[in-house]
């Protein structure tokens, strides 16, 4: 079973609106971390980055944080 659909699985047990706050937010987690390591030219671009680590970090600050899945609101 890939680690997206047991991440989908435990935020779709709570709302639709979880789903899409824990996918917004590993997104978010990924792009700065990028942007940042690039900024510090710690990484180059053509580095491979896992996207696993941000979407499982997004779903547990989604599951802790906001229970319902309503990130800003």
């Amino acid at each position: 079973m890939s680690l997206t659909a047991v991440l989908g699985l435990a935020l779709g047990w709570q709302s639709v609106d979880a789903v899409l706050a824990g996918l917004g937010l590993g997104i978010v987690l990924a792009a700065a971390f990028a942007l940042a390591g690039l900024a510090t030219r710690l990484l180059r671009r053509d580095t491979a980055l896992s996207y696993g680590p941000f979407l499982a970090l997004g779903t547990l600050v989604v599951l802790i944080a906001a229970p319902s899945g309503h990130l800003l609101g």
